[in-house]
């Protein structure tokens, strides 16, 4: 047996799996790993199940057709948070949200720190501090929910929250280190071998290291609190042993975050800190199901679909709007350059005027026409947000994401509202440069004229 090849793949079983992904503690041939579409969900978006090879119908299952039965009716179950209800998977759709205002609110509060505007560094510590409570209790109740699932001890104690926060910020002690727990030592099969089973910092399952990976193997036992050490490029058990690490990243936490702040009447809103995210109710479809037209080039990627729906939700527009106005301006190709002969580059045709401004806007960055040039659409697309961002949620409809990268002056106003007359001392030369959009002749060009083109190249594309 031990001379036969592998005929298969198993794939791990974890709890909280998206509710699609029941393809975990089964094994499947090669062929049916393609033929049932294994191999592509194992390749989606945050897929946390692995595969390992095996003889199938040789090799015991890791799960008995039994046990799979029992986990995978717990995934089912409904736990209790803040008044409604949530399967396990659910939760940690949430946590993730969590995760993200937590990491939005500290990066602002350091800003604000540096800046030096108490009254809005007291508002976001107020925030700071509330969202900091909501993780740990999130992050305890998905350590009991797991752990009824496997059957283990769970890791939720306030200790561990408090450790998982600072993963989540980064500011974990030594900033190349994230602290890992181990939750047990098991022989992989069918090749033999000694692995490491480790918890996740942020409490979404487990993942497998090969105890060769340790530069001290001998000494990792149940329960040591680890970290990859990015020099030797080994885990390594932290000597100190884990009951200290834990209380000093306990006292290190509250050193810097725990403050006497005075408490907002009203709690601050939301919006003031953009939540650059996709809600967690789109997470679970095929990016391209966001999108109502069928856009397509060569730059158009998953990967710049899905920034774009990140840049749109984070501004508060239709991902449609923000590709049809690209789509005008570049035909998305982030190099398009000016084809008038301009200087204006990228993907919705950023002048040397709006560089600077950006610049001026963003204290430390040094953008070029250049480093537009040679960026990809998915990096670009952060200069499109800080672009736009100074209209955040004032652009309603399409005309107004179109004017926010044409003249912004006029987001907000009727479509009527005239942008250039051809005889006027002050707009008479942007008349001339965009002479083709008056589309009636009339010697001036209203918001609405000037939008006819973006909906046409969007009709291009063609509707869904």
């Amino acid at each position: 047996m031990n001379n036969m090849k592998p005929t298969g793949y198993e794939i791990s079983w974890h709890p909280g799996h998206r509710p699609t992904h029941t393809l975990g503690g089964r094994q499947y041939t090669f062929k049916e790993m393609e033929t049932l579409g294994v191999n592509d969900m194992l390749n989606d978006y945050n897929c946390y199940h692995w595969k390992i090879p095996v003889i199938v119908g040789v090799t015991p299952l890791t799960i008995t057709a039994e046990e799979l039965e029992r986990l995978e009716a717990l995934e089912l179950k409904k736990h209790e948070w803040n008044g409604k209800e949530y399967t396990l998977y659910e939760l940690m759709q949430l946590q993730n949200r969590y995760n993200r205002d937590l990491r939005k609110t500290f990066n602002a509060l350091d800003a604000w720190s540096i800046i030096g505007d108490e009254d809005r560094e007291d508002e976001l510590s107020w925030r700071l501090d509330n969202q900091i409570t909501r993780h740990v209790d999130m992050f305890r109740l998905i350590e009991t929910t797991q752990a009824r699932s496997t059957g283990s001890q769970p890791n939720n104690s306030v200790n561990d929250g408090l450790i998982s926060v600072l993963n989540t910020l980064g500011v974990g002690g030594d900033s190349e280190r994230t602290y890992f727990v181990v939750d047990r030592i098991e022989e992989n099969f069918p090749f033999g071998g000694k692995f490491a089973v480790i918890e996740n910092s942020d409490g979404y399952g487990t993942f497998d290291v090969h105890l060769s990976s340790f530069l001290n193997p001998q000494n990792v036992k149940e329960g040591d609190s680890i970290y990859f050490d990015s020099i030797t490029q080994k885990y390594i058990v932290d000597e100190a042993g884990t009951a200290q690490i834990r209380a000093e990243i306990e006292e290190r936490f509250w050193k810097l975050f725990k403050r006497d702040v005075p408490e907002p009447s009203v709690p601050p809103a939301e919006t003031e800190v953009p939540e650059f995210i996709v809600p967690e109710s789109d997470e679970e479809k095929n990016i391209g199901d966001l999108f109502q037209y069928n856009w397509n080039g060569e730059h158009v990627t998953i990967g710049f679909l899905k920034k774009v729906v990140e840049v749109s939700y984070a501004l508060g527009i239709s991902p449609d709007d923000l590709m049809a106005v690209m789509a005008w301006e570049s035909w998305l190709n982030p190099a398009q350059t000016h084809l008038g002969g301009g200087s204006a580059v990228g993907l919705i045709q950023f002048t040397p005027i709006s560089i600077n401004e950006l610049n001026r806007r963003n204290p430390g960055l040094d953008l070029t026409r250049n480093d537009l040039l040679n960026m990809s659409a998915v990096e670009q697309m952060e200069y499109v947000y800080l672009h736009l961002k100074p209209k955040s949620g004032q652009m309603k409809t399409l005309s107004d994401v179109y004017m926010a990268v044409l003249w912004p002056i006029a987001v907000g106003q009727p479509d009527d509202y005239v942008l250039w007359f051809k005889d006027s001392e002050t707009t008479g030369g942007y008349y001339k440069a965009n002479e083709g959009l008056d589309i009636n002749n009339d010697g001036q060009i209203t918001k609405a004229e000037a939008t006819q083109r973006v909906i046409e190249r969007r009709d291009f594309y063609g509707k869904k």
